[in-house]
């Protein structure tokens, strides 16, 4: 395993993780998903409040929201109605080892913040890939830890 440092109860940082290469990879892998399953802005049930983010997911389901049905998982874009694509293996190759989670992810929620965009909430695993979308990497089961892996510049 990587370099592993603990921040916080539930808080590992793990910095180095991908080279500058593997980075490339992801992001291309990343760049694959958005163009099969565009970004789209969700909005804020009950009230239909746009987020400030851009999402999209891959995997078996796909985290999303909408103003009638709220927060849920479903196994198809809320925009275009097609199923998500499959996990990039290196994500679920990264799940395997460092969540000491038995079961494989079967959600990858990727986000794109813009420069007026907030977060609110607390994702399980981070990949900063600054400029491009960070990809959260969530199992519809919950597991009690989460990490923070730092770009290579």
């Amino acid at each position: 395993m990587k370099t592993k440092l603990p921040l916080s109860e539930g808080l590992i940082h793990f910095p180095g993780y991908f080279d500058r290469a593997e980075q490339d990879v992801l992001v291309t892998a990343v760049r694959d998903v958005v163009a099969e399953a565009p970004l789209y802005v969700p909005v804020m049930p009950g009230t239909g409040k746009p987020m400030s983010v851009r999402m999209t997911n891959c995997g078996s389901l796909g985290w999303v929201t909408d103003k009638e049905r709220g927060y849920r998982y479903q196994a198809t874009h809320p925009v275009t109605g097609r199923p998500w694509l499959a996990i990039p293996q290196m994500l679920v190759d990264l799940w395997r080892e460092v969540s000491d989670y038995d079961k494989d992810p079967e959600a990858c929620l990727v986000n794109f913040y813009g420069d007026d965009a907030r977060t609110g909430t607390r994702p399980i695993l981070t990949l900063p890939l600054s400029p491009f979308p960070s990809a959260t990497v969530a199992s519809s089961a919950s597991a009690d830890w989460s990490a923070r892996i730092e770009p290579v510049r």
